[in-house]
């Protein structure tokens, strides 16, 4: 089956690129010219000239149309994009939740990644915020698999039985009993912060809950992510209550002095001991 192709990038010899939306017969191309949008599908993998201007026609990869969004707030960077599909376990036709759509960096990776028959189902407190990431996600073409909503996931949201939820906001931490509500049973966790202290806080809160398979990863010249993958209830009902995986007093007051006020970066959180869980 032939895929319309509705998104190219016009590459210059000096790597400039141009993201071209095909979605009219003729094109008014900022800074290029016109052009018909039959000869650029016909010349993707081509040399194409205009007004004495060559371009090499390339299909727009999801890092093109990422690269391209409208910005009305910080995005986040290729590297911790790339860390949080990893970290979410996404792939094709699964239901995921955003929390902090921003400008809608995060959010276009998130539908790339769940195809054509998957959900993305995105939060913003701010409407002015939904609105830039509503546009971007229009213009990557990905707009019949997001949902966007004006609200606040600390306060719970009606989604259910997803199989991930991204956290992108200051405060990840007070969101995690959101997301063990919402999660289907080992669905996954993911969050973005851009320090250490916001990360340690969100770990010790993912640590209280029902969560299993906590980790903490940073790269230099990114931010922190951490991840963690839903208890069934099931093995809770059968082996073990909410409270016995939850980390103890004791084991908290350890993980705090692990990460005393100017912790570095590459710390590695001390593992919760699962054997007598077994799990």
């Amino acid at each position: 089956m032939t895929v319309l192709v509705d998104r190219v990038v016009l590459l210059e010899p000096s790597g400039t690129k141009h993201l071209v939306n095909l979605d009219r017969e003729t094109l008014n191309i900022p800074g290029v010219g016109v052009a018909r949008s039959d000869t650029l599908r016909a010349s993707i993998g081509r040399r194409w000239t205009v007004g004495g201007r060559a371009f090499l026609v390339l299909t727009a990869s999801v890092r093109d149309k990422v690269g391209g969004v409208r910005r009305q707030a910080q995005i986040v960077g290729p590297k911790d994009l790339s860390s949080l599909v990893w970290n979410s376990d996404l792939k094709a036709g699964d239901f995921v939740v955003e929390a902090g759509a921003g400008s809608g960096a995060l959010t276009l990776a998130l539908g790339h990644a769940v195809g054509p028959g998957g959900r993305v189902v995105t939060y913003d407190l701010r409407p002015d915020f939904l609105d830039v990431a509503r546009e971007n996600v229009t213009v990557a073409g990905l707009e019949g698999r997001v949902e966007f909503k004006v609200g606040d996931v600390r306060a719970g949201i009606p989604e259910q039985d997803a199989d991930a939820f991204v956290l992108d906001i200051p405060d990840p931490w007070a969101a995690v009993g959101t997301v063990a509500e919402a999660l289907r049973p080992c669905g996954h966790l993911a969050t973005f912060s851009p320090n250490m202290e916001q990360v340690k806080e969100t770990v010790l809160a993912i640590r209280a809950r029902p969560f299993v398979d906590v980790r903490e990863q940073y790269e230099w010249d990114a931010g922190y992510i951490a991840g963690a993958v839903l208890v069934p209830r099931s093995y809770l009902e059968q082996n073990a209550s909410a409270a016995a995986i939850a980390l103890t007093a004791s084991e908290i007051a350890q993980l705090a002095q692990a990460f005393p006020p100017g912790a570095t970066a590459g710390t590695r959180y001390p593992e919760k001991q699962m054997g007598t869980l077994g799990i």
